[in-house]
């Protein structure tokens, strides 16, 4: 179980973030509800991992906002200083704009992230004609992380389908 401090993503973040149901909620100043959650997922054995999701369940389109950037980079700040887990971002592919979720998460990300800090690694997956785009962050300070990069890797070939 992911344990997050809201005190700690508050004092971050500009959009005041409440505990919901195994997540964070917050609402913008467009009126925007998002959810933000970390649930464990099971992609790699060496390493406790959990996959954020970011929720707009209204649909809403939601105009360019960097405090909605703020408020998810505080949350995911707070899982990383809190935990060694692994984090994985699986983009939604329901609506077919996964490529720009994929782009906008790592835009978000690297705008605060410190490759000193943290291992970063990514892949796109076509499955039935779809590209999934599958992000792995851990941070480098975690014991396992050789270990947590080698299941990664044997991941990435599996899914690709080549040989090891």
């Amino acid at each position: 179980m992911v344990n997050l401090n809201l005190e700690k993503i508050n004092s971050r973040s500009p959009y005041k973030v409440i505990s919901d149901t195994n997540g964070c909620v917050f609402v913008t100043d467009h009126g925007i509800r998002y959810g933000t959650y970390f649930d464990h997922d099971d992609m790699l054995k060496s390493s406790e991992a959990y996959q954020f999701t970011l929720l707009n369940p209204d649909n809403r389109p939601s105009p360019r906002d960097p405090k909605l950037r703020d408020t998810v980079i505080a949350i995911i700040t707070e899982f990383f200083d809190s935990n060694q887990f692994t984090m994985l971002y699986i983009c939604d592919t329901g609506d077919g704009r996964q490529d720009m979720r994929s782009r906008l998460f790592t835009h978000w990300f690297r705008s605060f992230a410190d490759d000193k800090q943290y291992i970063y690694r990514h892949i796109e997956v076509e499955d039935d004609g779809v590209i999934n785009y599958i992000t792995m962050i851990l941070r480098r300070d975690n014991p396992d992380a050789a270990l947590i990069l080698e299941e990664w890797d044997a991941n990435v070939l599996a899914i690709n389908g080549k040989p090891e």
